[in-house]
């Protein structure tokens, strides 16, 4: 009775240790992270609050100095257009740099220009010195922001850079999604890994050998492949000499079955009384067909002695049975079973059961088919 992965001693013994000190190793890693990263994003952020400030104080400088190459600074109207126009400079600034939020206060502390709407009733910016230069932390309305301030001493202007809380804080959290899922998930690619190395290069050998023992009991002494130097590899190697050594015993029996399928005419009488399809493939072409196999085809044997084996197959199944055919050749493995669909001489498809078999014919590689039509079937 076969066990489930998670019911296998040997597996468990290895994936519990690496969990544990696997989990342990990407918490340390994640606390050691985590810092620097924080620590780059807010200086990053606030950065962009300090730098949002100063193109509002560029902005005023700018439309000042117009003002005083016209020398127009007394002029009421064209202060109040230079104001205007740097009040909509300073609230572009929010498209420019996403999240971060303007406004304008003039010297009584009253709102002249936002970007967003304001609750000026629960308004409560704390009166900063003009010289300030730090990024304080407010509460406007319901929610918390972080602002900077600067100051335009010629309007007596302040100019004010504004990041909400849950956009400050969005990417830190990010980035601790980030770091957190990357470690963790590393250790779940490492435990997938070595689930799928241990059912590859320990599970299944050790299951091929326990199957090639049944088959052995049953009189069937098929070797195994040995890929390799480690332990299993030892252990099959073992296995296959004693299979060498069961073989000796059949010696006798092999020898008239290599008679047997080098004689043709022994095996035309055998396989022209067969109700199964049977042919026989030669350096890709077909060498013998039974009369069933014509019958089924509609093919006389004189056109079906020398087409290649893929003339008969149906273009959808051609490349993967041609690529069956010639692991046969390479003697990848000695037999193979499968379904595939093939034309009759006339162009109608049959569907096809065939077992494919590696055999010797006349000293040479050949491939003996046996076919069953289940058309039917399929339908």
């Amino acid at each position: 009775m076969q066990k489930g992965i998670f019911q296998n001693r040997l597996l468990l013994g290895i994936i519990i240790p690496v969990v544990i000190i696997g989990s342990l190793f990407s918490f340390m890693l994640t606390q050691l992270l985590l810092p620097p990263i924080i620590s780059l994003l807010q200086d990053s952020t606030d950065g962009s609050l300090r730098h949002a400030a100063k193109m509002g104080i560029i902005a005023c400088e700018e439309r000042f100095d117009d003002l005083l190459e016209l020398r127009m600074e007394d002029n009421p109207e064209m202060n109040a257009a230079s104001k205007k126009e740097a009040i909509e400079q300073i609230i572009k600034i929010s498209q420019i740099l996403p999240g971060i939020q303007m406004l304008i206060i003039d010297k009584d502390w009253k709102i002249i220009g936002s970007s967003f709407n304001v609750p000026t009733d629960q308004f409560s910016l704390l009166k900063q010195p003009k010289n300030q230069d730090s990024i304080i932390t407010e509460n406007l309305g319901d929610y918390r922001v972080r602002l900077y301030h600067k100051f335009f001493p010629f309007w007596r202007w302040h100019v004010v850079s504004i990041l909400f809380d849950d956009d400050y804080m969005a990417p830190i959290i990010m980035a601790k999604r980030v770091v957190s899922i990357g470690t963790f998930g590393v250790l779940f690619i490492v435990l997938l890994t070595m689930i799928v190395l241990f059912i590859w290069r320990i599970n299944r050998p050790l299951k091929s050998i326990i199957q090639a023992t049944e088959e052995i009991s049953k009189g069937n002494l098929i070797p195994l492949s040995v890929k390799g130097k480690d332990e299993i590899s030892q252990v099959s190697l073992a296995f296959n000499f004693m299979v060498h050594s069961l073989a000796k015993d059949r010696e006798k029996i092999s020898s008239i079955i290599k008679e047997l399928k080098n004689s043709e005419e022994q095996y035309r009488v055998l396989t022209e009384s067969s109700l199964a399809n049977i042919a026989m493939i030669q350096k890709d072409e077909y060498m013998f067909a039974n009369t069933m196999m014509l019958q089924s085809l509609k093919f006389s044997y004189e056109n079906f002695i020398g087409l290649k084996f893929w003339e008969i197959i149906h273009p959808k199944d051609s490349g993967w049975v041609t690529k069956k055919i010639q692991n046969l050749k390479k003697d990848s493995s000695e037999k193979d079973h499968f379904e595939c669909r093939v034309l009759s001489k006339e162009g109608k498809t049959l569907w096809f059961e065939l077992l494919a078999t590696l055999i010797l014919y006349q000293e040479k590689n050949a491939i003996l088919i046996h076919a069953i039509d289940i058309t039917t079937k399929k339908k």
